[in-house]
């Protein structure tokens, strides 16, 4: 229940100028249904939540205004998230909280996805140093482990911050957005993620089916 206005620059070019609208439960806002039947649940980045635009141009409220007589759409996404915070919103009970909706009138679960997002999966994401932390087991699956600042790694982190900004370092291992470059480990994790994620709600919404969006890019 509150709205939050979002300026841009680059430059001294204002690049967009915007409110970001929350409901009640914490979420981006979407329309309201004429009566309820069915339910739709949107999880990404910023891709999803709508960043740099208006509350009605977003995805979720998209296809929620086309849909509005009779379909609930619930914008799980925000700027910086990845896999890895859906599968927590799914695994831990946060959406169940939230959506207001019968297990089977829950049709659609879609996730947007960016070439970035195992890379954020890694906990390799400066910004995100209280993200949901998940390992791959002795059988490849993946397994909750606390947050990617939890022990050692509140200590680490900051000095990988740090170290970044050193031009010895950046001369030795490359400028690079994230604290390090991806491996095939994390490529691994992300899957296992994505997959956990796909189990989940087909044993929770068996009415479900999960849609992945993959936005490709240039490299």
């Amino acid at each position: 229940n509150v709205a939050v206005t979002d300026r841009q620059y680059s430059g001294q070019e204002l690049m967009w100028d915007v409110t970001y609208t929350m409901d009640q439960r914490g979420l981006r806002i979407t329309p309201e249904p004429q009566h309820l039947a069915r339910c739709i649940l949107f999880f990404g980045g910023s891709f999803t939540f709508g960043e740099g635009i208006d509350d009605n141009m977003t995805l979720p409220y998209q296809v929620g205004e086309k849909l509005a007589e009779s379909t609930k759409t619930f914008n799980f996404g925000m700027t910086g998230y990845g896999a890895h915070q859906m599968l927590a919103a799914l695994e831990l009970g946060l959406v169940d909280e939230v959506v207001d909706c019968e297990p089977t009138a829950i049709r659609e679960v879609v996730y947007q996805a960016i070439p970035t997002h195992p890379m954020r999966a890694a906990g390799i994401a400066p910004w995100d140093d209280h993200g949901p932390r998940y390992e791959l087991d002795e059988k490849g699956e993946v397994v909750y482990r606390g947050h990617f600042d939890d022990g050692y790694r509140k200590h680490l982190r900051p000095l990988w911050k740090k170290a970044q900004k050193s031009s010895i370092y950046r001369r030795v291992f490359g400028k690079w957005q994230y604290l390090r470059r991806p491996n095939a480990t994390d490529i691994d994790r992300y899957i296992a993620i994505v997959e956990r994620t796909q189990e989940l709600v087909r044993s929770r919404y068996p009415c479900a089916a999960v849609h992945i969006v993959y936005w490709d890019t240039d490299w």
